[in-house]
């Protein structure tokens, strides 16, 4: 009885299970039919978009190639304008660059004829200087005679009268010419114009000169106070004029013998061991008196 019912319940699991196996099959069939046909439409769609891919690659690469022919014909204008700018300014450059080697050799030869012409305009500036300065050799100017202390009298003989009495002189001296400075009439207030006269003998000249470096004060017999210089060119003038300081050192020196020679040159004697030392540097010559016993800076 007992084993009746086991084989019972044994066919029975065994019904159970073929019939599940069925059901799985039958799944497992329709699963199939089902990927297949998905399988399908993607491969459908992948064949779309493929088609699709290609016509739009090819009728973009299409505008591309016409965009990049058209920007090539418009690089070639452009290279074309530019090379041709360029080839311009290349003809310009080397153009400019012989004008400039033109132009540095003119320079050159400009520079080298400038030269030349310094030289030469300073011996002729030299040379005349040189004749202005013998023209004036028997020259002498006079400062301190009053305004129209001549009048009505000839300037020569006024003078020659003058430079007799105030000098005391043994003769009248040989007077060439003799006029006052060409300048305006200065008021009465202001300096007198100075009288350029010219002797007619250079001794007569020297003579005059000593005479009123030996005298302390020259008084003319109207009372004026008179100076005689020597009528020096502008340029003598100036260059003397530089050796103010150190004369005026030189004088505050006791016993130290000094004398400005023609035309700018301080001679000084030292008194202390009698050396002769001279300068044509007004700066040498304020340093050289500024070591002296006695020396005091002016000013």
């Amino acid at each position: 009885m007992a084993s009746s019912q086991q084989k019972r319940s044994a066919a029975l699991s065994a019904k159970a299970r073929n019939g599940a196996n069925a059901n799985t099959d039958q799944e497992i069939s329709n699963s199939d039919s089902s990927n297949a046909t998905i399988l399908q439409a993607i491969q459908c769609l992948k064949d779309d978009l493929v088609k699709k891919m290609d016509e739009n690659t090819k009728s973009q690469s299409l505008e591309l190639k016409q965009e990049i022919t058209l920007l090539r014909e418009e690089l070639k204008g452009s290279i074309e304008q530019v090379s041709s700018r360029t080839k311009a300014l290349e003809d310009k450059v080397e153009s400019m660059h012989t004008a400039c080697n033109n132009h540095s050799d003119a320079i050159c030869t400009l520079d080298d004829e400038v030269q030349r012409l310094k030289r030469d305009i300073k011996v002729l500036s030299d040379k005349n200087e040189d004749l202005e300065a013998r023209s004036r050799r028997c020259n002498l100017r006079i400062t301190g005679v009053r305004e129209k202390r001549e009048a009505g009298k000839a300037p020569l003989e006024f003078m020659a009268g003058l430079l007799h009495d105030t000098l005391g002189l043994d003769t009248c001296p040989t007077l060439d010419r003799s006029h006052r400075t060409l300048r305006e009439r200065p008021g009465d207030d202001q300096p007198p114009q100075a009288f350029v006269i010219k002797c007619h003998y250079y001794q007569e000249k020297e003579a005059i000169l000593r005479k009123a470096a030996k005298a302390e004060e020259l008084i003319t017999p109207d009372g004026d106070r008179m100076r005689v210089y020597p009528d020096y060119t502008q340029t003598v003038l100036q260059q003397r004029n530089a050796f103010r300081e150190a004369k005026g050192i030189l004088r505050g020196c006791s016993g130290e013998d000094y004398r400005l020679r023609y035309p700018a040159v301080l001679q000084i004697t030292t008194k202390s061991d009698g050396q002769r030392h001279s300068f044509a540097d007004p700066i040498k010559a304020r340093d050289f008196a500024l070591r002296l016993p006695g020396a005091t800076q002016n000013g």
